[in-house]
C-alpha cells in the first residue's frame, strides 16, 4: 500500500496509526512540517485576546475577540466587508496567553 493509500486509511483508524501514518509523510515530505507548525499554532499556539475601542461607519463600539494575529493587524484584513469604515481609536487592553487559555478566557 502507497503512503496516501495508507493515509486515506488511517483516517478512521485510532490515533496511533494516525501518528505513524503523519510521522511517515513528514518523513517522506519534510517541507510539510512548516505548514503543521502555523495549523498548530492556530489551535495551540500564542494568542491574544483583546478590547478595541473603534469606530464603524462612524459609530463608536467595543470589540472582544481574540486572534493569533497582533491586534492592529487583526483588523487590517481586506476579507471583511466595510473594512474601509473601521478605525481603531484605541487597544484599551491585550493579553498573550496560549489557543486554550484565550478561548476560555473569551467564552467565559
Amino acid at each position: 500500500m502507497n503512503l496516501y493509500e495508507q493515509y486515506l486509511q488511517s483516517k478512521t483508524s485510532d490515533t496511533e496509526t494516525k501518528v505513524e501514518v503523519i510521522n511517515e509523510i513528514i518523513k517522506t515530505y519534510p517541507k510539510i512540517i512548516d505548514y503543521l507548525y502555523n495549523r498548530l499554532d492556530t489551535c495551540f499556539g500564542e494568542h491574544t485576546v483583546y478590547l478595541v475601542h473603534m469606530k464603524v461607519n462612524g459609530e463608536d463600539m467595543l470589540k472582544i475577540g481574540y486572534t493569533k494575529n497582533d491586534v492592529v493587524s487583526r483588523f487590517g484584513e481586506k476579507r471583511y466587508a466595510g473594512q474601509n469604515t473601521l478605525e481603531i481609536i484605541e487597544v484599551v487592553r491585550d493579553n498573550k496567553l496560549q489557543a486554550k487559555g484565550s478561548y476560555y478566557t473569551i467564552t467565559q
